[in-house]
């Protein structure tokens, strides 16, 4: 990193004061685009910045400790970033502090509020000073954010830990020392002590009374909302009647199975927190097979009936072409052929109609019904081409 991108404070030198901590800023220029970060370490803990004389500039966890009164230079990355000037002043290292309150404090995994003076974590001192927190174990819990030591209030580092249970060790050190105070953390589950229900089922959210009925095959969801929201692993019981069956009983997250019909009882319980409901169960509100061979019996006619009447106006209209373009030998064959095709679509047509599928179509008497109707209309159709061929002859021969 070229030093002419990198300064402190945007200067080449500053002043520091024995026994004064400052927390590391620095400016950072790249490409005409300027940045600017707190706590440096943050992003070079691999590789964090130095002093080139220890002795008199200390570098612990992201502070400048001025220790001495003299001159040294701060590093970054081999690249000098800037001068240091450390002058003299009445400035003290604390000799020791304390906690404020208890000696542990208990949290919950799930407890994603911070944690304040509430909980007793704090400390207690004659003077200003920066404090640096470390935990033995951060997946439990760990500090948030650094803190002074202030006379006159408490210090109130903001603790969390929800991945795991257990216990660990937070250290607070004053910088640049091995003075040192620890307060133990301990993780531990919280028990849910109610929950509420928001039922749904397939239809969207369920109210469940007497009066209610749902079908065979219908699964209810429960929806447990628990309190308090942190609980750790909370287990709702679910008892039932036998036509239903229970899935994921004794979790958060059961659901409920309609089996046979009947009435229905479920008991839903948490602890000494239960609730019950009584309901109606079902057959499906299916179609009878005689229904639903008569529903398609009805779609195959509409289909059958369309193709038929289609047929009919294309071919009318090719005997109408025929007389017009052809001579008479070839009118007259035109002609027949047109019907004879119309009369093979149209049975076509007709069997698409009147041919039960897989057993639930109508019957064999109304299956000779429709060929009988089929028949006389085809009849009647034919008359009407026949008089339409006629006709048309007729006009042809006076012109």
């Amino acid at each position: 990193m070229p030093s002419s991108f990198v300064t402190y404070f945007g200067e080449k030198e500053i002043e520091l004061e024995v026994n004064k901590p400052e927390k590391i800023k620095y400016f950072l220029n790249v490409e005409n685009s300027s940045y600017s970060y707190d706590y440096l370490l943050r992003f070079y803990q691999d590789n964090p910045p130095f002093s080139s004389s220890s002795s008199i500039l200390e570098i612990d966890s992201g502070y400048l400790i001025p220790k001495e009164v003299g001159k040294t230079s701060l590093y970054l990355n081999e690249t000098k970033i800037c001068n240091v000037v450390i002058k003299n002043s009445d400035h003290l290292i604390p000799s020791s502090f304390s906690f404020s309150k208890e000696k542990e404090i208990d949290l919950h995994p799930l407890d994603y509020d911070y944690i304040e003076d509430k909980y007793g974590f704090g400390f207690l001192s004659d003077t200003n000073y920066p404090l640096i927190y470390t935990s033995s174990d951060s997946l439990i819990g760990k500090v948030l954010n650094e803190h002074y030591l202030n006379s006159t209030t408490f210090i109130k580092p903001r603790v969390y830990g929800y991945r795991q249970l257990g216990e660990t060790k937070i250290t607070a050190r004053l910088a640049g020392t091995s003075i040192s105070k620890s307060i133990n953390l301990k993780s531990t589950e919280v028990e849910a002590t109610s929950f509420s229900l928001n039922l749904s089922f397939s239809g969207g959210q369920l109210s469940l009374n007497k009066d209610s009925s749902l079908e065979i095959g219908e699964k209810i969801f429960l929806n447990p909302t628990f309190n308090p929201k942190n609980a750790s692993n909370p287990k709702l019981h679910v008892d039932s009647s036998s036509n239903i069956e229970i899935y994921n009983n004794d979790t958060s997250s059961p659901y409920l199975l309609l089996k046979e019909k009947g009435l229905g009882r479920v008991a839903i319980s948490l602890g000494e927190n239960s609730e019950e409901y009584e309901f109606n169960i079902v057959p499906p509100l299916a179609i009878s097979k005689q229904e639903e061979g008569e529903m398609t019996y009805s779609l195959r006619k509409f289909i059958g009936h369309f193709l038929l009447f289609a047929s009919n106006a294309v071919f009318m209209a090719i005997s109408f072409l025929s007389t017009s373009f052809l001579d008479k030998k070839d009118k007259t064959l035109g002609f027949c052929l047109s019907l004879l095709s119309g009369l093979f679509i149209a049975l076509i047509s007709e069997s698409i109609q009147a041919i039960p599928i897989l057993k639930r179509g109508p019957s064999l008497l109304d299956v000779g019904i429709d060929y009988a109707g089929f028949a006389s209309g085809f009849l009647f159709v034919f008359i009407v081409y026949l008089l339409i061929y006629c006709l048309l002859l007729k006009k042809k021969k006076k012109k």
